[in-house]
């Protein structure tokens, strides 16, 4: 990890949104107080499981499709304070159906008081109140982008893109581009507009909400 990711990991709870094989959070784990790695797809957590003990990483597996309360909730009790500080995913905006399941889990995660930007190098990294997601987006789609960030601003998150650099001193290497040589932008989510509390934790709805139908019927393999 470079010095930047280790001050955004050090002591705090990680959780990997969508994590694959879990490559991030398995970085993660070597810095953070926790790390919880999370996907949709039973047969993708069981083979994060496998990868997280043969690399003796110590990490929680759960699963958690977007939007869905009841996964949420099983995921939060993995945190010994019931909370997460830090979010990460990589690659996870491909369709429109996630946005709104994807922006509200996100949001739900990060319910806590606002602080300075994580990626602000004037930041103490030991008194930096800060809970972020930090997010890798692969610009395939213009409209599907454009929507994301249009339901973040809705939700009340302010986005910065964060230089590449700052994590990878000496840029993206060639063989992680994709072809055309796009490469993975990296942006930070802050909440700031605390106004109306995440659907996903108003206990004020009866049963186990789900949002984003819609993803649910087009997505074979939610994350």
């Amino acid at each position: 990890a470079s010095p930047l990711g280790e001050k955004v990991a050090k002591n705090k709870t990680v959780i990997e949104l969508g994590a694959g094989c879990g490559l991030p959070s398995i970085v993660a784990s070597s810095h953070a107080k926790h790390v919880i790695l999370t996907d949709g797809n039973e047969l993708v957590i069981d083979l994060m499981k496998q990868n997280a003990k043969f690399l003796k990483c110590p990490c929680s597996t759960r699963q958690l499709v977007w939007g869905n309360r009841k996964h949420l909730k099983d995921v939060m009790k993995c945190s010994s304070n019931g909370c997460v500080d830090v979010v990460i995913a990589a690659d996870v905006v491909q369709w429109p159906a996630v946005v709104e399941p994807l922006v509200h889990t996100i949001k739900a995660l990060l319910w806590c008081d606002a602080g300075a930007s994580i990626c602000d190098s004037s930041n103490d990294e030991e008194t930096s109140p800060m809970k972020v997601c930090l997010l890798g987006i692969v610009r395939r789609s213009e409209s599907t982008t454009k929507l994301f960030f249009d339901f973040c601003e809705e939700m009340g998150f302010v986005c910065r893109k964060v230089d590449n650099e700052l994590f990878l001193p000496s840029g993206v290497p060639d063989n992680c581009k994709e072809y055309g040589g796009r490469v993975t932008e990296l942006f930070e989510l802050t909440l700031t507009d605390y106004s109306a509390k995440p659907l996903l934790l108003d206990e004020g709805i009866d049963g186990d909400i789900v949002l984003g139908k819609d993803f649910e019927l087009t997505s074979f393999m939610p994350c």
